[in-house]
C-alpha cells in the first residue's frame, strides 16, 4: 500500500471513530424498551445523530475495503469524498442548530479534509488525488469468440 492509500485509510478510520463518539447513540435493550427509546429522542441532536449515523458505517466499510482491496482508490475519490462532507455538512445544518454539537461533528471530518489537501492536486474547481498513487485498474480481457459468428 503506497503512502496516499495509507493516508487516506488512517483517516477514514479516525473520522469514522471521532463522529461515533461525537453521536454516542445508545441502541435501545429492546425493540419495545420505551424508556430507552424516549431517552434517545429526549436528546435535542437526535435527528442530526440519526441522519449522520449512516456515515460512521460508510467511513468504516470505505477503509476497509481500502485495505481488503476490494475497493480501489481512483483519481477521482478526492473530489467524491470532499462532497461527501458536504453532504455530511449541508445534513448536520438542515436537522440541527446547536453550534457547539455542530462544530464537534465538524472536527471529526478534519482528518479527511487535511489528507486531501495533503495528498491530493487541485485542479480548477476539482481535487484529484494523482494517479500513480492510485490504484490500476487492469484492462478488460478480450471477449470470447462469438460460437454462433459465421466469421471464422
Amino acid at each position: 500500500m503506497n503512502e496516499v492509500k495509507t493516508a487516506w485509510i488512517k483517516a477514514l478510520d479516525e473520522s469514522a471513530e471521532a463522529l461515533g463518539k461525537v453521536l454516542a447513540i445508545e441502541e435501545p435493550a429492546h425493540p419495545f424498551d420505551v424508556e430507552g427509546i424516549r431517552a434517545n429522542l429526549s436528546d435535542g441532536n437526535a435527528v442530526a445523530k440519526a441522519k449522520l449515523n449512516d456515515f460512521v458505517e460508510i467511513f468504516r466499510s470505505t477503509a476497509e475495503g481500502l485495505r481488503n482491496g476490494s475497493i480501489r482508490l481512483r483519481p477521482t475519490d478526492a473530489q467524491n469524498a470532499l462532497d461527501g462532507l458536504d453532504i455530511i455538512v449541508a445534513t448536520l445544518d438542515s436537522a440541527n442548530r446547536n453550534e457547539i454539537f455542530r462544530a464537534a461533528v465538524l472536527r471529526t471530518l478534519n482528518p479527511q479534509r487535511e489528507a486531501i489537501e495533503k495528498h491530493a492536486v487541485r485542479l480548477g474547481d476539482t481535487w484529484h488525488f494523482r494517479e500513480e498513487d492510485c490504484d490500476t485498474t487492469p484492462p478488460f480481457p478480450p471477449p470470447p469468440p462469438d460460437p454462433n459468428s459465421r466469421v471464422k
